[in-house]
């Protein structure tokens, strides 16, 4: 990791210069000031972008083991905000988000649109670019269309990047059940 960068600031009061370091995040008061970069992810701070943009992510409790890119259902457990792996299997698990750091158990961020690009490849190949992905069994993706009686179809996205994973840039919405 590198040092954060300053920048020559003239003294408010008298000649000459001072170092100073630029603001790392954003709100009242910081108004007018330059800003650094987040030193692990070269990204402005998700505190420097105003309401509805950036990412639109909630930190859930993982009720089960998810893996990094699966999509993910949100749901009460006792009270406490928690989620669990989407499924199309019936409507009770429509994938509401995804998760790019997985976990085992504990809290997770869970990103309710924007770009997933750690699906795993499976079976997928470059002739599938800009072909819909749908919701599948447990947090996956497929690119058939479900068709059996009480399945949930739930377009996800489509695929938009194929390399050592493929990329979906998700955007949540509605699935109906096949009837």
């Amino acid at each position: 990791m590198t040092a954060t960068q300053k920048f020559l600031q003239r003294y408010a009061t008298g000649p000459g210069f001072q170092e100073t370091t630029p603001a790392t995040a954003g709100g009242a008061g910081n108004e007018g000031k330059i800003a650094s970069l987040d030193p692990t992810t070269g990204l402005l701070p998700a505190t420097m972008m105003p309401v509805g943009i950036g990412a639109d992510s909630v930190t859930v409790e993982a009720a089960v083991s998810i893996a990094n890119g699966k999509f993910v259902n949100f749901y009460d457990v006792g009270g406490t905000a928690s989620c669990r792996l989407a499924d199309n299997t019936d409507a009770t698990k429509p994938a509401h988000g995804f998760v790019l750091s997985g976990a085992a158990s504990g809290p997770v961020v869970a990103y309710m649109m924007g770009l997933n690009n750690l699906i795993p490849i499976g079976s997928f190949v470059a002739a599938d670019l800009g072909k819909p992905l749908y919701l599948s069994t447990a947090g996956g993706v497929t690119l058939t269309r479900p068709a059996v009686l009480g399945t949930l179809d739930q377009q996800l996205g489509v695929v938009d990047a194929i390399g050592t994973t493929m990329t979906c840039n998700f955007e949540s919405r509605l699935g109906i059940v096949v009837g």
